[in-house]
């Protein structure tokens, strides 16, 4: 018998909530770190003032989950040179004796370990509403919005929902994920009161479905390219949804669906992936990828990969190739690998092209130019009176044609400058039941190779 939906998210509840003593932990560490960069601007006369933001401010972050951001206000009549030069001094030297580096947003700031906790110090300009330099300017209103608006109930609430976002790996809002991002989670719970609420209305989301805090015409905004658009009440010119893929929120409305009908915990944590879930028939179906790259920021280097696999993808379309899936992959620190599920490896050495019907003489006649040089015979068909023609194909074996690519004809393929060096440098090309050997010997593509050829979560009705 399943269980209800009510004896689910008490039991989660408990097992992702912090205790008193964690929740004491965290502000101690916090309030310490808050302290040393206080403590470096004063003595280093920066106009800056440091605040405590993200979830750890408004008590809504998970247990076994759990950034310290620090945000730190430069003054709005400073140079942006000097909020990124003394942005990254201020982080180093907070975290001066810890595991640091760089991160990008609009402007670099710093992440690092601190008593195994990770933290972000993010410089950013204290500027009115609405006259944003940069993008982290906007999250100390979004701190104080949710702490205005968020009370104990909201917070217990918030958490099932962002633990259920993480078991469908569509938590995070950065190009890795493109998923829900933290104030997203956050405002979506304000905006419907409880998580069973929120699925619940999400399980009739329409296309483009719109969710706002304030009277806002929609129809004079431009946010039409996004599926779900959630304007931000701190901004009313910005759609949180944008950053969230048509495929994660497609996920998330048949995940809630799901959950109420089949409510049970396995939705809110990740299945652990194996080879063993690799030996579906469409492995043969597979072509992996692998080269090394140059370390950069994991932010510059997903927005390279998502780039250039859906440029290559394209260009593997145009010759005939049906790319059903691709996934981009990383370490994030050395290796990347992209990855194809394809409906043939090898397509008919020749094509046929359907022209004009013969009444349409000049049509007829560019058919014929446009194809005699490479025709190898024309005829017009008994069953529709077309013109039809016949050629050699050059490419008709994907992993060649997909070698050439990557050799050959780098520089024209529309794979980002950023990468084109690294994989000048060399690949592996990995096809069908050769897949199965980086997949055993690195976790990053399993785990997207799972996800290419495996059954989504939200399909699966038992989860055992």
């Amino acid at each position: 018998m399943n269980e209800s939906i009510d004896s689910v998210l008490n039991e989660v509840g408990r097992i992702i909530s912090p205790t008193l003593s964690e929740e004491q932990k965290i502000h101690t560490i916090s309030q310490s770190i808050f302290e040393k960069v206080e403590k470096y601007c004063n003595s280093n006369n920066v106009n800056a003032v440091p605040i405590i933001g993200g979830s750890v401010a408004k008590g809504t972050w998970l247990k076994s989950n759990v950034d310290i951001d620090i945000f730190v206000k430069f003054s709005n009549d400073l140079d942006d040179s000097v909020l990124q030069d003394e942005g990254i001094k201020i982080g180093l030297n907070s975290l001066k004796g810890n595991e640091t580096r760089l991160r990008y947003s609009d402007h670099p700031y710093v992440e690092g370990f601190y008593d195994n906790f990770r933290v972000n110090i993010v410089p950013c300009f204290d500027t009115p509403v609405g006259k944003w330099r940069s993008a982290a300017d906007r999250s100390p209103y979004h701190t104080d919005f949710i702490q205005n608006n968020y009370n104990s109930h909201l917070q217990k609430e918030v958490r099932l929902f962002k633990q259920f976002l993480k078991g469908l790996n569509i938590y995070g809002a950065e190009l890795k994920i493109q998923g829900f991002s933290g104030y997203a989670s956050e405002l979506l719970i304000l905006k419907y009161g409880s998580f069973k609420n929120l699925i619940k209305n999400a399980s009739n989301f329409k296309e483009k479905e719109i969710i706002k805090f304030t009277d806002v015409d929609t129809h004079k905004t431009k946010f039409n390219e996004s599926p779900l658009i959630i304007i931000d009440p701190v901004d009313i010119n910005r759609n949180l949804g944008s950053a969230i893929s048509l495929e994660n929120v497609s996920t998330f409305v048949l995940s809630s669906r799901n959950f109420l009908q089949n409510p049970m915990k396995n939705f809110f944590w990740s299945s652990p992936k194996s080879v063993s879930q690799l030996n579906s028939s469409l492995i043969s179906n597979v072509v992996v990828v692998i080269f090394d790259i140059k370390q950069r920021s994991p932010d510059i280097l997903w927005g390279q990969l998502r780039h250039s696999i859906e440029s290559l993808k394209k260009q593997i379309n145009l010759k005939d190739f049906n790319v059903i899936k691709c996934k981009s992959a990383s370490d994030d620190v050395n290796k990347c690998a992209f990855l194809f599920l394809v409906e043939e490896l090898v397509i008919p050495s020749h094509k046929i092209r359907a022209g004009p019907y013969y009444y349409l003489h000049q049509e007829c006649e560019k058919f014929i130019q446009a194809n005699i040089d490479k025709a190898i015979m024309f005829w017009f068909g008994d069953d529709d009176g077309k013109l039809y023609s016949i050629m050699d194909r050059n490419d008709f074996s994907f992993t060649k044609t997909i070698s050439n690519y990557l050799h050959s004809q780098i520089n024209s393929i529309g794979i980002s400058p950023g990468l084109i060096d690294d994989i000048s440098n060399g690949f592996q090309i990995f096809v069908g039941k050769e897949c199965l050997q980086p997949a055993s010997k690195y976790t990053w593509v399993l785990s997207e190779l799972v996800t290419l050829i495996g059954s989504e979560k939200f399909l699966s009705r038992e989860r055992k």
